[in-house]
């Protein structure tokens, strides 16, 4: 990650905790909703 497009950002180390699985599954529900696709069982190769 970078910081490079970021224009803002709060951080609150007394804020609360978040489920990784439910957020995965809530954020790629939304993007399918937009018409995303998700392409399981696909082999990704790096350009050398």
């Amino acid at each position: 990650m970078t910081l490079d497009d970021v224009h803002g950002a709060v951080y609150l180390p007394t804020d609360g905790f978040i489920d990784p699985t439910g957020l995965t599954m809530a954020l790629a529900a939304g993007a399918r909703e937009r018409g995303a696709q998700f392409l399981t069982h696909t082999r990704v190769q790096t350009l050398p």
